[in-house]
């Protein structure tokens, strides 16, 4: 978040305060701490309506996977549900590939960074590229029915619990 803030000088971080005020509070001071510079460019936003959070979403210029965190997974549907580009890079554990995943089924690569610096390029160039971002959106709204409507997840859940419920 430091090199993103330190290259794009005038970007804004917003954070969605956590259900759990002390969580919040506890990645206040982190940051704080450790990026005093950079205080008033980091803003942490009270829960919202769901709509709202949505909106906001909309609003966005580009959402940030996080990198060694497990609760991203809605965060990254509801990007798509909205066209916001969405910055991640995969990593080992499953809580690191959820955005990834649904990158590949929708054939969208220019959101996945390979390195952390890569991942920051990605995310200055969607914050500042208004053309680029606009084409990411796009192909992001064109191919979201492949994740949101697909029709084999469906069939293979059903032929699961088809099964599952079958008397031996």
């Amino acid at each position: 978040m430091k090199q993103i803030l330190t290259k794009d000088p005038e970007g804004i971080v917003i954070f969605i305060e956590d259900k759990h005020p002390h969580v919040t509070g506890l990645l206040q001071a982190r940051l704080h701490y450790h990026m005093p510079d950079f205080k008033d460019r980091i803003l942490f936003l009270p829960r919202m309506p769901e709509a709202d959070y949505l909106q906001l979403l909309k609003l966005a210029h580009v959402a940030l996977d996080t990198l060694y965190y497990g609760g991203g997974a809605n965060t990254c549907y509801d990007c798509f549900a909205v066209g916001t580009p969405l910055v991640t890079l995969p990593t080992f554990f499953h809580r690191g590939r959820y955005a990834f995943a649904a990158y590949q089924q929708m054939s969208i690569a220019e959101c996945i960074a390979s390195t952390q610096n890569d991942y920051v390029e990605k995310a200055i160039r969607l914050a500042t590229d208004d053309t680029f971002r606009r084409q990411v959106q796009q192909k992001i709204l064109a191919a979201q029915h492949q994740i949101f409507e697909d029709q084999q997840v469906i069939e293979e859940l059903a032929t699961f619990f088809h099964q599952a419920i079958q008397p031996d």
